[in-house]
């Protein structure tokens, strides 16, 4: 949760920004979901000088009102802006949601703070949301992460997550994490209220997750009862040369959604790209993660040892 931000601007600012980009990744998407039928997206990456993404544009080629309606040319709905420090890291993180005649509402502000030199992180995230469906919609402070110890610098090990009262900010759980040897995250424990929350995950050689498994435990008279069961996998399908081509969710035995991925630079329809090479700044981009399992936007701003393509490698 607390590697998960979202946010950003207007409609003439977005024209400002995509001209003076450096680069830009273009993805498009497939989504087949239960009844929900076909859904097609377009996400755009603009990235800076440092390889950093800066923005993100999501649009979607379906009436918003009738997901059964295909358009021809896609409407934007929300962008994303980020910010960084001086290490390289998100400091803070905007989602603006674009709604008819192009009205811009602010809907999110993940803000990190208290950074932490031995960790090389921040140790506190506020979240800020509004309802973009009130006429005037207000950004208040809805949660907040506090790292109380990190496992090195890869992430947290213990974490107080707070919510807003009435006037101060509540404690509301505690969360524990747990690594493998290749410092993934493999199970994290949440108690909130009495109740226990126990999310473990499995991965594959490339350091995808493909499997997550939630346990919601009740605590009553000192026994612990499993009470609900949730299990979701992910079968993930590749280009040759690497690139995510599909992945298949099944939540219990249920396959819930299916996702094909089609990869560009600034082309406009999935069918109109033959490969799913993307060059940024001349260069084949690569897939590259972290040993916990976390994607990585660009090149790597930090020494270490991530997973390129599927290969772990030494980045100095």
């Amino acid at each position: 949760m607390m590697k998960k931000f979202l946010a950003v601007a207007a409609v003439a600012m977005m024209t400002a920004i995509c001209a003076q980009a450096q680069s830009e990744l273009v993805i498009d998407s497939i989504c087949t979901a239960g009844s929900d039928g076909l859904r097609q997206e377009k996400e755009i990456y603009v990235y800076n000088d440092n390889m950093q993404n800066t923005d993100i544009y999501t649009y979607y080629y379906f009436d918003l009102e009738n997901n059964s309606i295909h358009l021809d040319e896609p409407i934007l709905t929300h962008h994303t802006v980020r910010t960084y420090n001086e290490h390289g890291v998100v400091k803070k993180e905007e989602r603006y949601s674009y709604e008819e005649k192009n009205k811009v509402v602010l809907t999110y502000v993940g803000e990190l703070s208290e950074w932490n030199d031995q960790a090389q992180q921040y140790s506190v995230i506020t979240t800020y949301t509004t309802n973009e469906l009130d006429d005037n919609p207000e950004l208040k402070p809805r949660q907040k992460g506090v790292i109380t110890k990190f496992h090195g610098t890869v992430g947290p090990e213990e974490l107080q997550l707070y919510g807003m009262g009435d006037n101060d900010w509540v404690l509301m759980a505690n969360v524990v994490y747990e690594y493998d040897e290749a410092d993934r995250s493999v199970k994290e424990t949440m108690n909130m209220n009495g109740a226990k929350i126990v999310t473990s995950y499995e991965y594959d050689d490339h350091g995808n997750t493909t499997k997550t498994t939630t346990d919601q435990l009740s605590e009553m008279f000192g026994v612990e009862t499993v009470v609900n069961h949730n299990e979701v996998t992910y079968a993930n399908a590749y280009y040759d040369d690497g690139h995510l081509r599909q992945v298949v969710s099944t939540e219990n035995g249920t396959v819930m959604q299916t996702e094909d991925y089609y990869w560009g630079h600034g082309a406009k329809d999935p069918a109109a790209i033959i490969s799913p090479k993307t060059i940024l700044n001349s260069q084949v981009l690569e897939r590259v993660f972290t040993l916990s399992g976390m994607h990585v936007n660009g090149q790597p701003t930090r020494p270490g040892i991530y997973i390129v393509n599927g290969k772990k490698t030494v980045i100095k």
